[in-house]
């Protein structure tokens, strides 16, 4: 947690939400280099933190969606997150309220 203050106080200036802007990928790339943190969390943390409605998928289910909607899910983990996420895209509505609902269902 040190560590994590530190940077936010040496490289954000103590403002990591400002930060927090532009393109999703730059945003995303941002928190990704914070230890812990991969694409679910980066979503969880823009989508709960009401910066990005973003499909946030929980990390310790991305296949149930899939298996779901088409019987089976990706090999790849990657695949396997990105898969859900265009489902509860083309879904759900892009606001912060259903995008929410969607990952607490």
């Amino acid at each position: 947690m040190r560590e994590v203050a530190a940077r936010i106080k040496d490289e954000f200036r103590g403002d990591l939400r400002a930060a927090m802007t532009g393109p999703i990928t730059k945003v995303r790339k941002i928190l990704k280099s914070f230890p812990s943190i991969a694409d679910p969390g980066a979503d969880r943390i823009l989508l709960f933190a009401g910066i990005q409605p973003v499909a946030a998928v929980p990390a310790n289910c991305t296949g149930v969606l899939a298996r779901v909607q088409k019987g089976h899910e990706e090999k790849n983990y990657k695949a396997s997150y990105r898969e859900p996420q265009r489902m509860i895209d083309a879904e759900v509505a892009a606001t912060f309220d259903a995008r929410v609902r969607a990952y607490l269902c």
